[in-house]
């Protein structure tokens, strides 16, 4: 089974709209709050992005 990694941070509306969306699909899902991880700060930034693994 595929992996998708949502990069998400707290009180995003568009990152929690689309982990519920996300969460209703047949795939295994990792949320990384870019909070904890200055790398994934630095690459999203104030956007939500998704990887496929």
């Amino acid at each position: 089974m595929q992996t998708l990694i949502l990069y998400s941070k707290p009180g995003c509306h568009l990152c929690e709209g689309l982990q519920e969306k996300l969460e209703t699909l047949p795939l295994q899902l990792e949320v990384r709050n870019i909070t904890e991880n200055e790398t994934w700060f630095q690459n999203t930034s104030t956007r939500c992005l998704y990887s496929v693994i």
